[in-house]
């Protein structure tokens, strides 16, 4: 992994080709997601400083280094075979502990009309926080076996979904956009409907003019002068439709 993002960062930084290294090595789910969506020159500089943080943590010599085979499973839900002993629990309350609501977070959006999203991945975020906070006690009493190791797979789905709501959060008031927002519909366009009419007409006098040709035994300079004028026109109309379409004018 070291030497596929050293690779990247010093050889130009080609969007797709970083992509596709962060969704291999990469954890968050949203994060993916949102750097997925499109390439933008926030999400250029997002992929760089995500995949720059990667390559710190897996330095040669540093105990976060992982090799080409295995990505990244930091913060994923763990497979346990055998439930957690009583003595790991610290380590578990490490791993989900949860980030801080901070107050009046949501006056904090740059954009009035992305306000209701941004207050509802606050609630979602704030509901999950709230859920940590309430089972986190339970690890030292919760006795070990089966539930136990319910109890802490459940601590670190919870751990994983409020990060990734915290990143939704701070994508949202830093660029004013709910990446998993529906794209908007396009509105319909008005064509004129003689222009319509006319390029139909067009494309059957040049269509007769083309039959005509094929029946010819030597093509008449008449017939292929009509039809290069009857293409000259329908591309000037099929213009004239691309730039009303395009919302500018014919």
């Amino acid at each position: 992994m070291f030497e596929a993002i050293r690779n990247w960062l010093n050889n130009g930084r080609n969007y797709q080709e970083g992509l596709s290294i962060y969704c291999h090595y990469g954890d968050n789910d949203f994060l993916k997601s949102m750097l997925q969506r499109s390439e933008t020159p926030y999400n250029r500089q997002k992929l760089s400083d995500l995949l720059t943080e990667l390559m710190e943590g897996a330095a040669p010599g540093n105990i976060a280094d992982q090799s080409d085979d295995h990505p990244s499973q930091k913060n994923e839900v763990p497979d346990l075979i055998d439930p957690p002993a009583a003595s790991q629990n610290n380590a578990v309350q490490a791993l989900v502990s949860p980030v801080t609501p901070q107050k009046n977070a949501v006056q904090a959006a740059t954009n009035p009309a992305e306000l209701p999203a941004v207050l509802n991945v606050t609630r979602q975020r704030d509901q999950t926080f709230a859920e940590l906070r309430a089972l986190q006690p339970h690890l030292d009493t919760t006795p070990e076996g089966e539930p136990l190791r319910i109890l802490a797979t459940r601590l670190v789905k919870l751990a994983k979904k409020n990060a990734e709501l915290w990143q939704r959060y701070n994508y949202m008031t830093e660029t004013g956009i709910d990446p998993h927002a529906p794209k908007p519909k396009a509105e319909p366009v008005n064509i004129d409907l003689n222009l319509v009419n006319e390029r139909e007409n067009v494309r059957k006098a040049l269509n007769k003019a083309e039959q005509r040709l094929k029946k010819q035994d030597k093509p008449k300079q008449k017939t292929l002068d009509l039809i290069q004028l009857k293409r000259q026109l329908l591309a000037d109309i099929d213009l004239k439709i691309a730039n009303i379409k395009a919302g500018g004018k014919p």
